[in-house]
């Protein structure tokens, strides 16, 4: 774990702050504080891929095809990080389409 003060980051495996993040794989906790994807232990570039392979892909986006792309060892992972994508894109207190919609899949 990991504790800031005075924007100094601490971890409680080294009770230094300049061990690198161990235990962290390469992430940095304090920038992902309170956002989705927090306490997922994938490197930080690999969760802005996720995001946009999210957001950008027309048909959807399988956890598969995620392990794949960003080169996640297990599915798990990719299938996690997917879901809190997921529910992240999604309004809460969305009200259903009225009358009549209009859909253009180009």
């Amino acid at each position: 774990m990991s504790e800031v003060r005075a924007g100094i980051t601490r971890h409680s495996s080294c009770g230094r702050g300049s061990c690198g993040g161990a235990g962290y794989a390469g992430t940095t906790p304090a920038f992902t504080a309170g956002t989705v994807l927090h306490r997922t232990r994938v490197r930080l570039t690999q969760r802005f891929w996720a995001a946009y392979l999210v957001a950008t892909q027309t048909p959807g986006f399988s956890a598969l095809q995620l392990q794949r792309q960003l080169g996640i060892r297990r599915y798990e992972t990719a299938w996690a990080m997917l879901q809190k994508l997921r529910r992240a894109m999604v309004r809460p207190n969305r009200e259903p389409l009225k009358e009549r919609v209009e859909v253009d899949e180009t």
